[in-house]
């Protein structure tokens, strides 16, 4: 088979999966296929819906770069992007793998649009990690990331949490082009669908001259969308659908669930604790289940069921889940735990009795299948997201769910911190259906003859007041966009992001919080550089809400009474600071000096602590035994440049043997060798063979295939060490003196010039030119000796100048005589301003691709003075010291900034930002082969 055809569908989703899909599934695809994404897809619990991916990409495969070639699924849960991306890369690797039939042909075709080796990439995006763009690399690329609204929402508005400044636009013009978003459970993310409600307005022709036309499209996926119009028909099941066995178990599980209520006064935690305790284990003997979970509305809440339910069921496997975890924690227990109760895992007379203790992190999305739900009383929404993790399948057959209310909660008065009066309302509602026997049926269809269902019986109401809608965002006007779209520098007063995503009234937005062993007793002045030998990842950042970090970071106690797992709240005045502690806000090479004060505290920030600090049980949750510093480990899995710190602190988490203590004792006396210490740590990993191989294993595992190794020591230290290396991958053509700029320029116009074919859109050849003169300003001798260690007489009289050092430059700019600042992209548009090839209706573009492949001059030029200018010439172009100082490009007269707005109303917001991207990869792509031609 060589081509994929519309009609594969089936045969497509039979072979990723070994089952087939539903009727929804095969007719949603055949939909899309012929072009045409449903605004709203409204489904079911547990009927399949993340095959909405698989969708996405098949009909990539089947119409190709019609369809968008990046797909985003977002989800405002943090464990269930977690769980999309477990299927993603599932789909990759079947891709991948595949050797015949329409699996084969839709990888082959896949990688024809990537024009490369790869049919797909999948990452999952978090913050936490600065300049992690690793998803960006290639706009060919077919693409699935898994994120949340906060991380997709912040970058498409130009302003990334946790993104270098000059990368925001790479990434809102990627965003905002050649995508698809899927933003499951809508209803719970209002306001960043009524932001891409007018977002894909204002990508239209209506708001630019000569628009760029890339796919874009935003798809909801839930019943409550947050569409304005009123002809919306949401896609859904079928009575054929129905007609189904399984699904037809699925819809008509029974799910009887009985209504308590707990007298006592206002947030006694202790009491309802204890109620909902006692309903779970009573529930658990009365159906002999096997899995039950706990559902509350605070992380208070959770870690006070988790503690006492550990002391009064001791023979049981009791977990507790939040949001609040790092992800190397929860996909440990996902893999040892929580795997164990995914739904279509087969319940075995010997599985041991699982309390789940969870948040709200579990009640979207998440493909978990327990016998018996016992929930805190919530808005009625959340509780149809909970109790779909009940019998999800319909097979247990016997299913039993309870819902708890506090006494307390009932006060219309006093509205609950997380769900308004939604919580209360909710609450008599359902006292009122259950009658005497105060009990409902918390499933999705009845059977025939039954009572109906909670969910048919909201059907002939307005349930408005019962529900937690999210807010509605602030009108995106066009203001609000010119302002956003200006990164450099970015303007005062700045429009805040985090009201387009979530509203102005639940406006919480998160820090990434890291953890470090071997900052324990250093001085904070010397942390940035401890923390740069091994830069913070992804997987080890604990998310949470600004201002319980700020309470927490001021010395408050209790700091998270209010927090739950959903971004609500107000915003709350600056704690008053009642103990001393600091933090470093990481930033990579541009990390200032630790902050000491709350205030200081922003949205989106990677903050570093040192372990001794403590506060992970207050802020969030860490598992008991589970590593405090996991840096290595974190980057272990997601980085090609590996270390292993061998630091007394950190060592001293690791499993104790007497192998560890040899390398600790050798690593004590200082002065060790390469050699050695590799030979002791493999003794090491030989006894951590036999103890289920827990971290560092993995990385001695591989240490003897690891590639350029090397045994160094910490900053000022003898007797601390780091391990630094490289995970194998293909040999690299190197040159020693650099790679030549003529070479590079040459290349960069060759990789932009095909990705530019591939895309279309007709400004190949505007590309092709800013890329030719895009590194131009290298030319600067200074900037040459730079690149060449600081030589000054190397650079002088070097035959031919080059793009990139055969070695890292040495030093700053400034010790080789370039200003503060220098911009070399600033003398290339120089350079082409005086070139007589550029001309006609796109030289504006050209000089502005050029001036802005770096990320600078959205919209003005940054003001270098440069005294030590020299006359600078390079491919029959020349200018003088004199024109260097009197023309440069940040003054106001040079057209910087005209050019900038004057691009952005042709090309759109978005657009402009996309052709910016395309050069900037392009130039990565290319520096990436080491000045080889760019083999696609």
């Amino acid at each position: 088979m060589d081509d994929v055809k519309a009609g594969d569908f089936g045969q497509f989703f039979f072979d990723l999966h070994g089952y087939e899909p539903f009727p929804w599934q095969e007719a949603l695809a055949k939909k899309v296929c012929a072009g045409n994404w449903p605004e709203v897809i409204d489904l079911p619990t547990a009927s399949g819906k993340t095959a909405c991916i698989d969708i996405a990409l098949f009909s990539l495969a089947v119409r190709g770069g019609e369809m968008p070639r990046r797909i985003f699924f977002v989800v405002d849960r943090r464990v269930v992007v977690s769980e999309a991306f477990l299927r993603m890369c599932g789909i990759r690797k079947k891709l991948e793998e595949a050797t015949a039939g329409v699996l084969k042909a839709a990888a082959r075709k896949l990688r024809i649009l990537a024009r490369g080796d790869d049919p797909l990439h999948v990452y999952e995006m978090r913050g936490g990690a600065f300049r992690d763009e690793t998803w960006v690399r290639n706009p060919l690329q077919p693409t699935v990331v898994a994120s949340t609204v906060d991380q997709v929402g912040s970058r498409l508005l130009f302003r990334g949490y946790g993104v270098s400044e000059n990368s925001w636009p790479l990434h809102a013009g990627l965003i905002g082009n050649d995508a698809l978003i899927i933003l499951d459970e809508a209803h719970c993310s209002r306001a960043f669908g009524q932001t891409l409600q007018r977002i894909e307005q204002y990508r239209g022709a209506s708001w630019a001259s000569d628009p760029i036309r890339t796919p874009f499209r935003f798809v909801e996926m839930t019943a409550t969308p947050s569409r304005t119009t009123t002809e919306v028909a949401a896609f859904s099941i079928t009575d054929q659908d129905r007609g189904k066995e399984k699904m037809q178990l699925r819809l008509q599980a029974s799910k009887p669930t009985r209504l308590v209520e707990v007298k006592g006064r206002k947030d006694d935690f202790g009491k309802l604790a204890d109620e909902l305790i006692s309903q779970a284990l009573d529930a658990a003997t009365a159906v002999e289940a096997k899995r039950v979970a706990i559902f509350v509305n605070r992380v208070r809440t959770a870690k006070l069921v988790y503690e006492r339910l550990l002391e009064r069921a001791k023979e049981a496997t009791v977990e507790l889940v939040i949001g609040r975890m790092r992800a190397v924690d929860r996909d440990d227990l996902y893999e040892q735990k929580l795997k164990k109760l995914k739904s279509g895992t087969t319940r075995e007379a010997g599985d041991p009795l699982t309390f789940v203790v969870s948040t709200q992190c579990l009640e979207v999305g998440a493909d978990l299948d327990f016998d018996v739900v016992i929930t805190e009383c919530a808005s009625i929404d959340a509780l149809q997201q909970r109790f779909g993790r009940l019998d999800r399948l319909g097979e247990f057959g016997r299913a039993l769910g309870v819902i708890v209310t506090g006494s307390w909660q009932l006060n219309p008065t006093q509205p609950d911190p997380v769900y308004g009066n939604a919580l209360s309302k909710t609450a008599e509602w359902l006292k009122s259906i259950g009658g005497e026997t105060a009990e409902v049926n918390m499933g999705i269809e009845s059977r025939e003859g039954e009572q109906q269902t909670v969910a048919e019986q909201l059907k002939s109401i307005d349930s408005s007041d019962l529900r937690l809608l999210g807010e509605d965002a602030p009108i995106l006007l066009p203001a609000h966009v010119d302002a956003f779209v200006q990164t450099s520098p970015v303007p005062e007063p700045d429009p805040i992001v985090e009201l387009f995503l979530h509203g102005p009234k639940r406006s919480v937005p998160d820090v990434q919080v890291v953890w470090r062993a071997d900052l324990n007793g250093v001085k904070p002045g010397e942390w940035k550089e401890i923390v740069s030998l091994c830069p913070p990842s992804t997987r080890e950042t604990m998310a949470v809400q600004i201002y319980t970090f700020k309470k927490w970071f001021a010395g408050e106690k209790n700091a998270n009474d209010k927090e739950s797992d959903l971004s609500t709240g107000l915003e709350e005045q600056e704690p008053k600071q009642m103990r001393n502690l600091c933090a470093l806000v990481w930033r990579g090479e541009e990390t200032g000096k630790p902050i000491e004060k709350s205030s200081e505290v922003k949205p989106g920030q990677t903050l570093i602590l040192p372990a001794s600090a403590g506060g992970w049980n207050e802020l969030g949750y860490i598992p008991e035994g589970a590593l405090i510093d996991v840096g290595d480990q974190a980057a272990f899995g997601v980085r090609n440049s590996v270390c292993l710190r061998l630091h007394p602190e950190v060592m001293t988490e690791w499993r104790q043997t007497e192998g560890l203590r040899a390398v600790v004792e050798y690593a004590g006396k200082g002065g060790a060798e390469q050699d050695e210490m590799e030979d002791l740590l493999q003794v090491y990993s030989v006894e951590l063979e036999g103890m289920g191989k827990p971290w560092p294993h993995a990385f001695l595992d591989q240490l003897r295939d690891l590639e350029r190794k090397r045994l160094n020591t910490y900053p000022e230290e003898e007797d601390r060490y780091i391990l630094e290396a490289r995970k194998p991958r293909k040999p690299e053509k190197k040159s020693k003196d650099g790679l030549l700029l003529d070479a590079h320029l040459r290349h960069v116009v060759s990789t932009v010039g095909r990705m530019a074919a591939e895309l279309g859109g007709g400004l190949g050849e505007a590309l092709e030119s800013a890329a030719g003169f895009h590194d131009y300003g290298k030319i600067d001798v200074r900037y040459q000796a730079w690149l060449r260690g600081g030589d000054l007489l190397a650079a002088r009289y070097a035959p031919k100048p080059i793009a990139k050092s055969g070695n890292y430059p040495v030093g700053r700019q400034e010790s080789v005589g370039l200003p503060k600042g220098f911009r070399h992209e600033l003398l290339s548009l120089m350079f082409a301003e005086k070139s007589d090839d550029i001309h006609g209706d796109e030289r504006d573009l050209i000089l502005h691709l050029v001036a802005s492949h770096h990320g600078r001059c959205r919209p003005f030029a940054p003001v270098i003075l440069d005294d030590g200018a020299e006359c600078v010439a390079y491919g029959g172009i020349s200018i003088c010291k004199q024109e260097r100082a009197e023309n440069a490009p940040h003054g106001l007269d040079r057209g910087v900034a005209d050019r900038f707005w004057k691009l952005t109303e042709r090309y759109g917001w978005w657009g402009l930002a996309y052709l910016e991207a395309l050069l900037r990869l392009a130039d990565w792509r290319a520096s990436r082969n080491d000045g080889t031609e760019v083999s696609e």
